[in-house]
Formats: structure tokens, C-alpha cells, sequence
């Protein structure tokens, strides 16, 4: 969910997005590398790629899949925004699921899954919704502590800088370490094959 707090449309800021790309499909995977290198791929800039661009007003919520491929350009300094990620309560069985999305997370390079505002909060009717996430505090910090080792930069996220990549590995091997984004990694293994018998 992202609440803007300014008034945001086409041109200058507004969030702009592709319809059905949260699909898990090969399909979709085929567009993700697309957009990821377009400037190489389709030759246009990551802002010219066809897309819906959103208006709101203060007020407005929009929501939506967070695997939906999505960006905003042109929003300068008055584009401020809330954004709530939220997810179903996983079940017992699913332990494995919930620290592998918890640990997806570290990409971003946040020292913790929730920030200090929310960890604030005393309310056990609050709190509850967090334990989950919480008794991954440990597995989280390890995953970060694996990315902080092998990141030189301090992105926090690094697709969004992949546009403007020429080199189909660079990308490729992105899309692997994110699986946020959702190409299962035979079908990037055929994607490398083929990038690299191409003359």
C-alpha cells in the first residue's frame, strides 16, 4: 500500500506500472529482463517503457501486488510517500517460506525488518502481528551480514539502476540473487546460454 502525500500524476512522479507483470509466468520473466536491460533490449530508456501511470491526490491509497513491476520518474523532492507491506500469517509448516521472505527483505540493507516507529509500539494487539517476522530476527541479520559482505554500494534496492545495463549477465545474475522478481533460475540458466552463444 503506498499513501502519497502530495498530489502526483503522469510526468511528475506518478506511479507508473504494467499491468498482469506479477504473474509468475515464463511470459513475465521474458519482460522483467526486457525492462531490466531495456536501453540494450528495446532501446528506450526505463521511463518511455508502456505503462500505466497513476494520479493521486493527498488522501488517495493505491494498492497492489508488490511483484507488479513498478517505478515512478520525475517526482523531484515532493513525492512523499507511506508505503505498508503487508502478507498473510504463515502457517506452521510454512517456517522455511516465512525466513526466506523475511531474509528477501535484506536487500534493502535495513539494519532490521521493521524500523523504530513500529518497534515502539506496546501494544500487544499490535505487537502480535509482528511475531512472526520477529522470531526471524537472527536468520534476518545473518542474511544481511552476507549482503553487506558482497555490496560496494549503499542502494537500497539494486534493480532499479538495471536499465541502463549492456550486460546480459550483470542483469541476469541480478534477477538470481532477487528472487522477488520471480525467474526461476532454469529459465535465467537458458537466458545466460543464450547470451552467450549470441554472436
Amino acid at each position: 500500500m503506498a499513501l502519497y502525500l502530495d498530489p502526483i500524476g503522469p510526468g511528475h512522479g506518478g506511479l507508473s506500472v504494467m499491468p498482469m507483470s506479477h504473474r509468475v509466468a515464463r511470459e513475465m520473466n521474458e519482460v522483467h529482463l526486457a525492462v531490466g536491460m531495456s536501453m540494450k533490449s528495446i532501446g528506450l530508456q526505463a521511463s518511455e517503457i508502456p505503462c500505466v501511470t497513476l494520479s493521486t491526490e493527498p488522501g488517495d491509497a493505491v494498492v497492489f501486488n508488490h511483484n507488479l513491476m513498478h517505478a515512478s520518474f520525475n517526482g523531484g523532492d515532493k513525492r512523499r510517500m507511506i508505503s505498508i507491506n503487508a502478507h498473510a500469517r504463515y502457517r506452521d509448516d510454512q517456517r522455511g517460506t516465512l525466513e526466506d521472505d523475511v531474509c528477501r527483505f535484506s536487500r534493502f540493507l535495513a539494519p532490521d525488518f521493521y524500523g523504530p516507529e513500529i518497534m515502539r509500539t506496546k501494544l500487544e494487539s499490535r505487537t502480535s502481528h509482528l511475531d512472526q517476522v520477529l522470531s526471524c530476527t537472527d536468520v534476518y541479520h545473518d542474511s544481511l551480514k552476507r549482503r553487506l559482505s558482497v555490496t560496494k554500494t549503499q542502494a537500497r534496492d539494486p534493480l532499479p539502476d538495471l536499465s541502463d545495463n549492456t550486460v546480459p549477465e550483470v542483469v541476469i545474475a541480478e534477477l538470481l540473487r532477487d528472487n522477488d522478481y520471480a525467474a526461476p533460475a532454469d529459465w535465467l540458466q537458458a537466458m545466460r546460454s543464450r547470451s552467450e552463444s549470441a554472436p
